[in-house]
Parts: structure tokens; C-alpha cells; sequence
């Protein structure tokens, strides 16, 4: 076995299906515990975030897609150009499963111990590798803390694919921020999947990760019924993302080797919202080039990204700080409410992760959405660590 990869969600699968494509004598085997590849989950992302490879690695999976977007805040609303795309978990399964080789996929499989030379299963089997991969999810950040370093915040939800018949809307609203705001900065996020189907997901920047999925429910339904009378719930999505106010990469992923980590697992996230798909597909494509060249990324080399991209998400966790600790958390909207006015090309390039320093300056002008002694307080109180 060349590589192993453990967890089989976005992250892990693109690595595989990538490498497949350009070296497919390189064994890669994923193990899930589930029985499904890629959990329960809903991938978005704008065409802006990817570029031609990366949609290329895409190519063949179910997604929906539109033309554009909507903002909708107290003071403005706004239409947006930009395509938006969005992926479920069951249509990556069915796409992912499909091109994996058979002898090259276990689901249904718990890995109780992995180390760098490979893995053991509850059932007592030992799989050898060259290289093993974590790839297991959000857990290392999300129960990181100050213990391994990361300070952080929460964006949490609670998504619901429901019927509303003829509701009429033909495109997303990705933030809808004139709900009531609670527990911090509130928006509704709102996909037109069919003519008579919804996704609606309430979604909070808060200080606590604990959510009340009842609640959340009860509030979808009430926001449906602007869009016409919901019946049938599909399905659902409840979960919790760490946002990265400060910290330091050597406590979270210490130097000296050890296993890799792929995915939300090695902190490759946008710290701001949230995003991972495209970090996993640029990933995936290194990977895969890399092993093509005819080296053998390891740990160290996993590693070596995660921290470019630490680095490289400074101004975000700046602007995290600055969101959770100097706004009062009923006008944290605001924050957002003034940055989406900015000219398109700059959002796009926001939620890409690849600002310009002309790009993070002309954020900061104007008047700020925060009191200016507030957001220095509170950012001379972080000890963020580039």
C-alpha cells in the first residue's frame, strides 16, 4: 500500500480521486468509518474559488449551480454576478464511490489506531503503508482550544432541505442578516434546489458552539413561509466550525514528523467562513502532482502547506478578532453589512483566500463597522503567531 488515507470525506476522497487520475499505479486505499463517503454534509462554493484544474477535478459530480447570488442586510440588498455552486454529501457519494476502485475503499470500517507506518481495526486487521493520512474532520481544531493553541470562535448551523411548493426564488440568498440578531452575528442562507424544494440553514458567528436544533427548526419553518407553505423535511445538517481568531501553528501541529492530515483535521479551512472545498481541491491537486513527479509528500510536506496557509490567513484571523471581540454581538452585522459593499472582484477574492494587500487596505477604509478603540484592544489582546 502506497498511501492510506483515513476518513473518507472531501478532503481524503479528492486526494485519492486526484492521484488516480495522474499516477493510478500509486495504491491509495480510503477507509470510512460510515457507510457512505463524505457524511452528512453540504459543499458550497463560488466559481471564483476554483481554477480550471479544480473544476476539472469536480468534473462528473451531481451539483446544483446558478448564475449568481443575493445579500440582503438591514440598511441594502444586493444582486451578485458571481456563480454559485452546491454539492451534497449523497450526490459526492454516489459520484466518489463510482470511480474509487472496489479493493481500494472500505466503508463500514472503524480505525482504532494509526501511526505512520499504518493503521489497526476494530476488528484486529492491520493495514501497512508507505504513508498514512488523517483525514478524519474538524475534531483536532475543533477540540483544540488554548491547550493546543488556536483561539477560537464559532459559526454554527442548522440546515434543512424541505418542500415549499412555487416558492418562486432562482437564486441563493447566501446572507439574509435581517432576522433577528442573536447570539451574535445571525444570517439566513437560503439555496433554490428545485422549483419546489429549499435548503434553508440559520446560521450564527457566536462565542458558544452549542446550538438548539429544535429551535433552529422551528425558525426555518417560520422563514419558509415567506417563500409559500413548507411540508416535507428531506433532510437536515446541524453542525459547528471553529473560526480562528488567534494562535500559535507550532502548538496546534508541532515540527518532527508524525502522521499527515489532510482536510479540516490539518486546519485547512478559511478561517473566516468557514470554507474547505476549495483548500481540499488545491490540495488534492498538489498531492497528486507530487506523487506523479515521483516523490513522496509526507507528513513534513503536509505540514509545510498547512503552515503557508496559516500565514497566509493573518488578515483573516484579524478580522475574526476584531468581529468577535470589538463588536457588540447584536451589531456584529455590521461587519458584514460594510465589507459587502466593496466592489465584486474583491469579495471574490475574499472568500478565495487570495487578497491583495490593495484588497485588505481598501477593507479598512472608510468607516469602520466597529468603534476604532475597541478593535485595537481587542486585537493588542490576541498573540497571533504568523
Amino acid at each position: 500500500m502506497d498511501t492510506l488515507i483515513v476518513g473518507g470525506g472531501l478532503a481524503g476522497v479528492l486526494c485519492a480521486l486526484a492521484t488516480s487520475r495522474v499516477a493510478p499505479d500509486h495504491v491509495v486505499m480510503v477507509v470510512e468509518q460510515g457507510k457512505r463517503l463524505g457524511g452528512n454534509h453540504r459543499w458550497s462554493w463560488f466559481d471564483s474559488d476554483l481554477d480550471i484544474h479544480g473544476h476539472a477535478l469536480l468534473h462528473g459530480a451531481e451539483k446544483s449551480r446558478w448564475d449568481g447570488h443575493e445579500l440582503r442586510f438591514p440598511a441594502f440588498g444586493r444582486a451578485m454576478q458571481t456563480g454559485y455552486n452546491s454539492m451534497s454529501s449523497v450526490a459526492f457519494h454516489d459520484w466518489a464511490a463510482g470511480l474509487l476502485q472496489p479493493d481500494r475503499l472500505l466503508l463500514d470500517t472503524t480505525v482504532t489506531q494509526l501511526d505512520e507506518g499504518g493503521v489497526t481495526l476494530a476488528d484486529g486487521r492491520r493495514i501497512e503503508a508507505e504513508r498514512v493520512i488523517d483525514a478524519r474532520g474538524p475534531h483536532a481544531i475543533a477540540g483544540a482550544g488554548a491547550a493546543q493553541g488556536v483561539q477560537v470562535g464559532w459559526q454554527k448551523f442548522a440546515g434543512f432541505e424541505i418542500a415549499v411548493s412555487s416558492h418562486g426564488l432562482v437564486r441563493p440568498i447566501i446572507m439574509d442578516a435581517r432576522v433577528n440578531q442573536a447570539d451574535g452575528y445571525r444570517f439566513i442562507y437560503t439555496l433554490p434546489l428545485t422549483a419546489d424544494r429549499l435548503f434553508i440553514e440559520d446560521t450564527f458567528y457566536s462565542s458558544s458552539p452549542v446550538i438548539d436544533a429544535t429551535a433552529r427548526r422551528e425558525a426555518v419553518w417560520r422563514y419558509a413561509a415567506q417563500f409559500g407553505t413548507p411540508t416535507t423535511e428531506y433532510s437536515r445538517e446541524v453542525g459547528v466550525l471553529p473560526i480562528v481568531q488567534s494562535g500559535n501553528p507550532d502548538l496546534f501541529w508541532p515540527a518532527g514528523g508524525g502522521i499527515a492530515r489532510a482536510g479540516m483535521a490539518g486546519g485547512f479551512f478559511h478561517h473566516t467562513t468557514g470554507y474547505s472545498l476549495p483548500l481540499a481541491v488545491r490540495n488534492a491537486l498538489a498531492f497528486a502532482d507530487e506523487v506523479a513527479a515521483g516523490q513522496a509528500p509526507d507528513a513534513n510536506w503536509w505540514r509545510d502547506r498547512f503552515l503557508q496557509h496559516w500565514r497566509d490567513q493573518r488578515y483573516f484571523r484579524m478580522l475574526n478578532t476584531m468581529l468577535f471581540r470589538a463588536a457588540v454581538p447584536d451589531e456584529r452585522y455590521r461587519v458584514f453589512e460594510h465589507f459587502y459593499r466593496l466592489p465584486e472582484p474583491l469579495v471574490q477574492r475574499f472568500y478565495a483566500g487570495q487578497m491583495t494587500w490593495a484588497d485588505q487596505l481598501r477593507v479598512m477604509t472608510g468607516r469602520p463597522p466597529v468603534p476604532v478603540t475597541r478593535a485595537i484592544r481587542a486585537l493588542l489582546s490576541e498573540k497571533d503567531h504568523a
